[in-house]
């Protein structure tokens, strides 16, 4: 029994729906900003391998739940009428439209795929399912056509070339990692320490406290919190098989410390050098509180600051190099320090 002309239309005005308005599901990620509007249509796991600062406890190697800005959706369960659509060239000019500006257009499924799907729901009655390609809003054609090409070089047995795909029984073509993707897994991974700190003088006959206008010296107890002299941490989540990796680098210009009697801002080397006795106050990270601490149980609020921009780098499957921009990020620690007054005995 033939499909009618007036069915192959209705299914030919849901596949344009479908590729000129995919449908994007929103992924909630607080510190996602690998490029892209931010939007995905789907959360793929992967086996990645994790080098460099990364948080204590994690893994060299882990699982992890990765975003994808493209993915496959089931389209139609009948490798037959999707066949006489493809072939019904008087009413694929839509269609060819659409792909002509993805640039898609040579990526259909040729006669041979299109028999052999029905060959295989023919003989076994197994269940082939054919799927179009989705993508987030934002996603650019050069984006799309990417996909279609690596999915085809990594999985050459699920995927084809094209933005149209099948597979039979319960299998589904899988998703494709990209570096802009893997660089957000990756950042997950990146340890940024809290810029803690300790310092000198500690009057012991004040109750620990330092004195107004004296140099007071800070240092970070972990000089990874300021991430060492140079300023820099870094972490870098791989896909060996695949040879596809990211790179996510964040740099800070240093220390920040503010309270309501004082402040500074040094750079790293200042910032991890600890005092010691006979050190010149120029080599470190002082700051002369105005004013003594009355009025602030414990002494004056001190809030120590590190703030990190961060960009990565990355390569695909085809060897292309990638890279992007993270939003800025703040990492804080306070502590309390009490300033007293020095006293002088003035003789006559």
């Amino acid at each position: 029994m033939k499909t009618p002309r007036s069915a192959l239309a209705t299914i030919l005005a849901v596949v344009l729906a479908l590729i000129m308005a995919t449908p994007t599901h929103g992924h909630d990620n607080d510190n996602d900003n690998s490029g892209g509007g931010g939007e995905y249509v789907a959360e793929v796991d992967v086996d990645i391998t994790i080098d460099g600062h990364t948080t204590p406890g994690t893994g060299h190697s882990t699982r992890v739940s990765v975003p994808a800005k493209c993915a496959w959706a089931p389209f139609m369960d009948n490798p037959k009428q999707f066949r006489l659509l493809i072939q019904l060239g008087d009413l694929m000019g839509g269609l060819m439209g659409v792909l002509i500006r993805l640039g898609m257009s040579a990526m259909m499924p040729s006669e041979d795929v299109l028999d052999e799907a029905v060959e295989i729901w023919n003989d076994g009655e197994v269940p082939v399912t054919w799927y179009v390609l989705t993508c987030a809003d934002d996603v650019e054609a050069e984006y799309a056509r990417s996909f279609v090409q690596h999915c085809a070089m990594l999985f050459p047995d699920l995927c084809l070339p094209s933005p149209f795909t099948y597979a039979a029984h319960e299998e589904t073509p899988p998703v494709v990692v990209e570096p802009e993707e893997l660089a957000v897994a990756a950042r997950e991974f990146l340890h940024l320490p809290e810029p803690e700190v300790d310092r000198n003088p500690k009057a012991v006959a004040a109750g620990g406290a330092t004195m107004v206008n004296l140099d007071t010296w800070f240092w970070v107890t972990d000089p990874d919190a300021v991430g060492g002299p140079d300023g820099e941490r870094s972490v870098r989540a791989s896909i060996p098989e695949f040879g596809v990796w990211a790179e996510v680098t964040a740099t800070t210009a240093g220390l920040t410390l503010d309270s309501p009697a004082g402040g500074v801002r040094c750079e790293p080397a200042r910032a991890i050098q600890q005092w010691s006795p006979g050190a010149s106050d120029g080599s470190g990270c002082t700051v002369q509180f105005r004013k003594a601490s009355v009025g602030y149980p414990g002494g004056y609020p001190v809030a120590a600051r590190t703030e990190w921009s961060a960009t990565w780098t990355g390569v695909d499957i085809s060897g292309t190099e990638r890279s992007g921009d993270f939003e800025p990020v703040t990492v804080t620690s306070d502590t309390t320090v009490p300033v007293a007054e020095m006293q002088t005995i003035v003789g006559n």
